[in-house]
C-alpha cells in the first residue's frame, strides 16, 4: 500500500471491533510512529486523533496519546508496553 492509499482509508466500525496495526521496516530497529483520526461517520464528526511512538531505542519510552478530543465522546485507552514492541493497545469509544 502506498502512503496515499492509507491517507484516504476509511475503516467503518458498524458497531464492532476493528484493528489497526503498525510495524517498522524489516531488520530495522527504528520503531514506528503515526497518527490516525477516529471519525463518527454517522455524525461526520472527528472523535479524536490517536498518536503513537514506539522508538525501539534503549532508554526511550513508548507513547500513545489522544489529541483533538471531542468531549461528546468518552474515549478509553488501555495499557501498552513502555519499551520495546508496543503490543496491543485497546481503545473503546462511547457517545456521551
Amino acid at each position: 500500500m502506498t502512503a496515499d492509499d492509507i491517507d484516504d482509508m476509511i475503516i467503518r466500525h458498524n458497531g464492532g471491533v476493528r484493528e489497526v496495526c503498525s510495524c517498522g521496516e524489516t531488520d530495522s530497529m527504528s520503531g514506528t510512529q503515526g497518527t490516525f483520526d477516529l471519525i463518527d461517520d454517522v455524525k461526520d464528526t472527528r472523535i479524536c486523533t490517536l498518536a503513537w511512538s514506539a522508538p525501539m531505542q534503549s532508554g526511550r519510552k513508548n507513547r500513545f496519546s489522544m489529541l483533538n478530543h471531542d468531549p461528546k465522546y468518552k474515549v478509553d485507552i488501555g495499557k501498552w508496553q513502555e519499551s520495546g514492541p508496543m503490543g496491543t493497545v485497546s481503545v473503546s469509544v462511547k457517545d456521551e
